[in-house]
């Protein structure tokens, strides 16, 4: 590749990755309010004795209740706090929630397929050769942002004029060839791992043996994203809307 073919060069990997990981955003924001509800539907399904449900409330709020003659009132918090059309239609509310999860986790795994051929495209655009030619350490890995990949030292291919041009996505400051190579590859490493935590979690849920403790932890873990470095996400999206860090 010569010197002059740097101002040449085809970032549209980039874009593409940008459309990609705000797609496997809305699919965690889908997801995240799905889940938010399934502890509330789960407990509605499996809700505690009139007797449990009252103690919880405390001594004085408690005897306060047992001495109302409102059956409603009783009813109200034996039911956990719902009125009786919740309880009845807690079990499909709940069924809906987990396909609701389901739909998303297929969705986040379809980005990530995607977004690995996206990064394909963007090295192979910078250097000329895809991850996996003949002359790599690990020729026979089919993701890009494998470690693997990464240790094949496919960006020593990335002619240094490439290397050191500089171009700004979104509203960034202009970052070099190279940054954004080991940005995008880092982002995509990462959504896999995020996706492969999300099956899991979807695992779990379609199991069915659920508790409070544990749909709690999964719901935390959904939603806090924790193998996702927001900073370097935020700028493969390039679209100023920043998830909460």
């Amino acid at each position: 590749m010569a010197e002059d073919e740097a101002d040449e060069l085809d970032v549209s990997g980039v874009s593409e990755l940008s459309e990609l990981a705000r797609e496997f955003r809305r699919y965690h924001f889908r997801g995240d309010t799905a889940l938010a509800s399934i502890p509330r539907w789960y407990a509605l399904c499996t809700h505690d004795a009139t007797e449990d449900a009252i103690g919880a409330l405390g001594e004085a709020s408690a005897a306060a209740v047992q001495a109302s003659a409102s059956a409603r009132l009783t009813a109200f918090i034996a039911n956990g706090w719902a009125h009786p059309s919740q309880c009845a239609a807690a079990p499909e509310k709940l069924t809906s929630a987990i396909e609701e999860v389901a739909t998303c986790v297929s969705g986040m795994a379809s980005v990530v397929t995607r977004a690995n051929a996206a990064l394909g495209d963007l090295i192979k655009a910078a250097s000329g050769r895809s991850v996996g030619d003949a002359g790599d350490r690990a020729p026979e890995t089919t993701s890009p942002s494998s470690s693997s990949a990464m240790d094949a030292h496919w960006i020593d291919d990335v002619p240094v004029p490439i290397m050191r041009t500089a171009f700004a996505w979104g509203s960034s400051e202009p970052l070099l060839v190279e940054q954004w190579l080991w940005i995008c590859t880092s982002v995509v490493d990462q959504l896999e791992r995020e996706c492969e935590t999300r099956k899991k979690i979807l695992d779990y849920l379609r199991r069915g043996e659920m508790n409070e403790k544990e749909l709690s932890g999964c719901a935390t873990v959904w939603s806090t994203q924790p193998l996702l470095d927001l900073r370097l996400f935020n700028l493969v999206c390039a679209d100023g809307e920043k998830l909460v860090e």
